[in-house]
């Protein structure tokens, strides 16, 4: 038989991450010196990924644990599209095998730095479950058994889930969410409490009487993207039960942020007011800025130190989801283009799930990404 080109179709620069985990970092010398040595056989190559990306919206994957919103990869070009050490390496030893075209290096763009922003205005999410029934962007559904985002035809985001108990529970009681994916928080009138596969937190203690409510807003924190696991459904997809007794009865709504319409509407009514309004999550959160006149719309990097979890949103774009508390990723990209110029006004909106900040709520506008920042214990993500 005769033999074909030799090819390398995806060749690693860099690894990916997952919230909670070290931020992957590979050993260039030995990624140099492989490229080499395959530059040496006269075979092609393919980096994966040879430009960063960006998981916006709720487009993350997951295998299985859900990866974070950056997609930078350790890539030659960075998510923002500059090109990193990497880029210059490759360059010199590409230089050693074939000719290198003339004109001056690519350098990173300028990027755009804002400072703090304040985001006063807020919402609670039963405020927001108000107002998405009131304009129509959402029909409850019932059913004897909870429903998973696939039967709601609600692929992405958020569902909430609320039942009411019909006997009296021990206090505390032990609630069991075996069918939860991914994340779940739970809330009677005295809990508060979060269910989490990939956490292995299933049962949580609640305090709840008869004729109350349990209501559980669930997360679908990323598909999973590869081999036999991508059968993936979302939501609650088994019995809750309630000390081992099955509860019936549910109520799910979706919570429609994958639609662009939804998450600009929310700001145009919520973000009038800049008056540090009391709210805990998970709800909403607001805030606007102008850019100095003449300022141009450059790509910047917005920084969520200081809040738990949720989406970011910028001028009703969204960003991607936030973990700082959990890391590695601090920033989130932004795109120059989606800027206003001076005069016209900016919008951000948090839907934080976890834990806003205490006293002054702000985030910044930054000019450097932050993809590497702490995280718990000492796990690494790196692997094939």
């Amino acid at each position: 038989m005769e033999q074909g080109p030799l090819v390398v179709t995806e060749y690693y620069p860099g690894w990916l991450d997952h919230w909670g985990q070290r931020h992957a970092k590979v050993d260039q010398a030995l990624v140099m010196k492989t490229f080499e040595k395959i530059l040496q056989r006269n075979a092609s190559i393919n980096f994966y990924m040879f430009h960063g990306g960006t998981n916006f919206g709720f487009t993350n994957g997951a295998d299985p644990l859900p990866q974070p919103t950056s997609y930078d990869y350790g890539a030659p070009l960075t998510e923002a599209g500059d090109p990193s050490d990497t880029y210059l390496k490759i360059r010199e030893v590409v230089g050693r095998y074939l000719p290198l075209p003339n004109g001056t290096l690519p350098v990173p763009a300028p990027k755009l730095k804002i400072g703090a922003v304040n985001l006063n205005s807020c919402v609670t999410l039963d405020a927001i479950r108000r107002f998405l029934r009131a304009k129509g962007y959402v029909t409850p559904v019932s059913s004897h058994r909870p429903l998973s985002f696939e039967e709601l035809g609600h692929a992405f985001g958020y569902v909430v889930y609320t039942t009411r108990v019909s006997f009296r529970p021990s206090s505390p009681a032990i609630l069991g969410v075996p069918g939860i994916k991914d994340r779940g928080y739970v809330f009677t009138s005295q809990t508060r409490a979060v269910v989490s596969a990939d956490r292995d937190v299933y049962n949580v203690p609640v305090v709840v009487q008869s004729d109350q409510n349990i209501t559980i807003l669930v997360e679908n924190m990323g598909r999973i993207n590869v081999g036999a696991w991508n059968h993936d459904m979302k939501g609650i997809v088994s019995n809750v039960t309630l000390n081992k007794r099955v509860l019936s009865g549910w109520t799910m709504e979706p919570v429609p942020l994958d639609k662009s319409i939804v998450a600009t509407h929310l700001t145009d009514v919520f973000a009038a007011s800049n008056v540090l309004s009391p709210c805990s999550a998970p709800g909403a959160f607001f805030g606007t800025f102008k850019l100095p006149n003449g300022q141009k719309t450059l790509d910047t990097f917005l920084d969520t130190t200081g809040w738990g979890k949720g989406v970011a949103f910028v001028n009703g774009f969204n960003l991607g989801r936030y973990w700082p508390s959990i890391g590695p990723q601090v920033t989130l990209y932004v795109p120059g283009v989606l800027l206003r110029p001076y005069p016209e006004e900016n919008t951000v909106m948090l839907f934080e799930t976890e834990s806003p900040p205490q006293g002054k709520r702000t985030v910044s506008f930054v000019d450097m990404p932050n993809i590497d920042g702490p995280v718990p214990g000492d796990t690494t993500t790196l692997g094939g």
